[in-house]
């Protein structure tokens, strides 16, 4: 029996395939453009682990020239991010309180980002934002810009976009509002997501429009589209608690408390 092969082998042989399965993509001066491949996976999943992975084997066994980039560089700076939850109805929306659901991310900046990608061949270096989540005691920030610089003899070839939910689509208002009502009854089916309740329908409702413009400006931007499904979700929690106890990110006070607060994410 062969062997069972890893994540990061699978991801390496689907994405070489794709880049020769793809034709050439190329901008209006004839330049080969990056091929977009998006990772979507719950949080705590390893995408970024797993994209910086396979970037180093596309890199180096491969010869494929390749970048990592994450959702989570989009970030809104803090005082932007500070000045949308003033904004908000008086700071009546819990879920735009802190980064992480679609509304508090910079999409001008990152349609320019992505503008600049497509063009990084012919202007040979762009530049990349990077956002510290551990700035400001937790509350995160963006803490700068890396320069990408492409050699004048090389062109990059793939671009791997990693982030929890790179491809979601809202859904109808009125779904929604029933599948709220459904989930207010005293007895809803097994199977709910009863944590969606905490919340007021306004609020979600205005999480569910702000991904509208996720879909019209970001989504089109990724080639191919890979989904990270876990067989079991618990195995995410135990993931991340190893993961910050062996970086002493957490006390170990706080620590599954501060894991489990990720479901918000999901």
């Amino acid at each position: 029996m062969a062997p069972l092969k890893t994540a990061k082998e699978i991801l390496v042989q689907f994405i070489l395939t794709q880049l020769r399965s793809h034709p050439t993509r190329v901008t209006e001066a004839g330049v080969h453009k990056p091929m977009i491949i998006g990772l979507q996976g719950p949080q705590g999943i390893g995408k970024t682990w797993l994209s910086r992975e396979v970037k180093e084997e596309l890199n180096k066994v491969h010869h494929i020239n390749t970048i990592a980039l994450s959702l989570d560089d989009l970030y809104l700076p803090r005082r932007a991010q500070e000045k949308l939850e003033e904004e908000d109805a008086g700071g009546r929306n819990r879920l735009l309180q802190g980064r992480g659901l679609p509304g508090t991310h910079d999409l001008d900046l990152a349609v320019r980002v992505f503008d600049s990608l497509s063009k990084i061949n012919e202007t040979k270096e762009i530049f990349l934002p990077v956002y510290d989540k551990s700035a400001l005691h937790g509350l995160g920030d963006r803490i700068g810009f890396n320069t990408l610089s492409v050699p004048s003899d090389h062109v990059l070839q793939l671009v791997i976009f990693e982030g929890w939910m790179l491809g979601f689509v809202p859904l109808d208002p009125l779904q929604l509002r029933r599948t709220y009502d459904h989930l207010l009854q005293p007895n809803p089916t097994p199977s709910s997501n009863t944590f969606i309740t905490k919340f007021s329908i306004d609020e979600l409702l205005k999480i569910n429009l702000n991904l509208s413009a996720y879909v019209q400006l970001l989504w089109p931007r990724i080639d191919v589209l890979i989904n990270l499904v876990p067989q079991d979700l618990n195995f995410i929690w135990r993931w991340r608690i190893q993961v910050n106890s062996l970086e002493s990110i957490c006390a170990s006070s706080s620590l599954h408390s501060s894991v489990t607060s990720t479901d918000m994410y999901f």
